[in-house]
Parts: C-alpha cells; structure tokens; sequence
C-alpha cells in the first residue's frame, strides 16, 4: 500500500508536470517565431479588423497588428506600419492591406484595393519580404524603395531604388 501510495505521488508531483512542460513547448516556440508590427503614422479615416473579430476600429497610433489582421484607408485616411528591422508599408486613399504572415521567416502584404509604398531597410538572412495582390506577387530581395498597386484589372509594381522578383 505504501509503495502504490508513493508511485501515485510521483506521478502527481514529478511526472504530470514534466510531461506538461514538455507539451507546452512547442506552442510557445510558434509564439517566439511571431511578430508585432506597430502603427507609426494614422491620420484621417483608417481602421482594422482583427483576424479573429468581425468588427472594424479605429487605426491609431502604436496600435499593434499581427498575423490575420486587415487594414483599410479611406479616402482621406493615411498610416505608416512598423514591420520590424527597419520596414515599412504606408498606405493611404482608399488602399485595402491583410497582414497575412509576420514571422521571423517572412513578413507577407496582401494588396486587394489601392496602393501602398514600402520601405525595406533590412532583409535579414533567412527572411523574405513579399506584397501579394489578387493578379500577381512581388518579393522584395534587397533593402530600396518600391510601390505596389492594383489599377483596375491590372497590378503595377515601381521599383525607386533595389531590386524585386
């Protein structure tokens, strides 16, 4: 009996809890590979939508954007997001932008209305920065200057400085 009793408590107390810690690991290492972006710039009417919520709200300053997250500018509206490593997009009259994947290993736009500009400063090795429309996709591949938009039924890609694929 009191060897059962001791078996029971090293489950309870040493094995359970190990085994658990082993278990979370992995969930924490996918949170570890995420990324924040930031609202530097929201002037006028521009808003977002969390990838889990139907509701839109008010784009302000240093709101912080992830993975699944959509924004809009209207007409009037205009906003800078902070990607990380020195990026960033800046959208504006009536531009339409998904945050599809912001990881360690890429930092995904998806376009579906407008025009946005973005400023790559630093692509670390290993990193891919990319701006998909419905027509086509551009991967940046050095730091530069470059313009993305969808006119009509066609997508233009600009390139003021670096080079794009």
């Amino acid at each position: 009996m009191r060897r059962t009793l001791g078996f029971i408590f090293f489950l309870l107390v040493i094995l359970v809890p190990a085994v658990l810690a082993t278990l979370a690991v992995p969930a924490q290492d996918q949170r570890q590979r995420e990324r924040v972006a930031r609202v530097s710039i929201s002037q006028g009417d521009t808003s977002y939508q969390r990838g889990d919520d139907q509701d839109w709200n008010a784009l302000g300053a240093n709101t912080p954007l992830m993975t699944g997250d959509s924004l809009y500018a209207a007409r009037d509206g205009r906003a800078e997001i902070e990607l990380g490593d020195g990026n960033a997009v800046r959208l504006d009259n009536s531009t339409a932008l998904d945050i599809m994947n912001l990881s360690n290993e890429i930092t995904q736009l998806g376009l579906s209305q407008g025009y946005v500009n973005v400023r790559v400063r630093d692509i670390p090795r290993g990193r891919t920065v990319e701006v998909d429309t419905p027509l086509a996709a551009a991967t940046f591949w050095e730091p530069g200057m470059y313009r993305v938009g969808l006119d009509g039924d066609s997508a233009r890609f600009s390139v003021v400085s670096g080079r794009l694929s």
